[in-house]
């Protein structure tokens, strides 16, 4: 999770459907802002901060997925994850076991994977958190997705048409932006006029960021953990 005031932590999981709504809502996010991050950051649901624009971008009428280990453990038996004698649960002889990797520069990551693998744990996945080179992460997930699970970020400008325009599946290219791998058409379709229209001024820009905004808030393979306030210290020397 970065130190940015417009910056957003994500998991991106490329997981299946249930398996994906499972880990989304077995996410303590009040537990990460307020044990990790001390009350340094918000609770968030959109890689588009709420600060942006004093919050003109964001669509209100998307709700964040709810911390719910019971409904967990139930999605799970329902994809035919059957619990075993050790705790984990697996599917045609496959356990439920995946590597969950963060930036190794961030010690706040590595404390929010060890607090998923103790969630996780309670839904019978096991996770093995592993801090990586930034450098080693680029080239596991973009425009590769060489990965389980990932905790990573992203800074954005006053103007989301860049940080909405890396979820666009053209980005998913080695070279290119998206670590996420996340894929729509629709959104490719909306995404491609924006990139040539946002900026004009705000206000034509905001309808269409709600819509691209309220696609990625609606999938299950990239979670918002939380956006990280700015902590920079300005010194004038005489």
């Amino acid at each position: 999770m970065l130190i940015s005031a417009c910056g957003a932590a994500t998991i991106a999981a490329p997981v299946a459907t249930q398996g994906a709504a499972a880990t989304a809502i077995a996410i303590n996010k009040q537990d990460i802002v307020d044990i990790v991050w001390q009350g340094l950051a918000k609770l968030a649901w959109s890689v588009v901060a709420p600060t942006l624009g004093g919050g003109v971008w964001i669509n209100p009428n998307i709700t964040d997925h709810e911390f719910d280990l019971g409904k967990a453990n139930q999605l799970l038996e329902e994809a035919g994850y059957t619990l075993g004698s050790d705790g984990l649960r697996e599917k045609d002889g496959v356990k439920l076991e995946m590597h969950l990797q963060s930036d190794a520069n961030w010690i706040e990551y590595a404390r929010t994977a060890d607090l998923m693998k103790d969630w996780f744990g309670q839904i019978g996945l096991k996770v093995m958190p592993e801090a990586v080179d930034p450098d080693r992460l680029t080239e596991l997930t973009i425009g590769v997705g060489d990965y389980d699970l990932v905790i990573w970020d992203w800074r954005a400008d006053p103007d989301p048409d860049f940080i909405l325009s890396i979820f666009t599946t053209e980005q998913f290219v080695v070279g290119g932006w998206s670590d996420s791998g996340y894929a729509n058409s629709e959104y490719d379709i909306v995404g491609q006029w924006a990139q040539g229209n946002l900026g004009l001024s705000w206000s034509s820009g905001k309808p269409v960021s709600k819509i691209l905004i309220s696609k990625l808030g609606n999938t299950l393979l990239l979670v918002t953990l939380g956006q990280v306030f700015s902590m920079e210290n300005s010194h004038s020397g005489a």
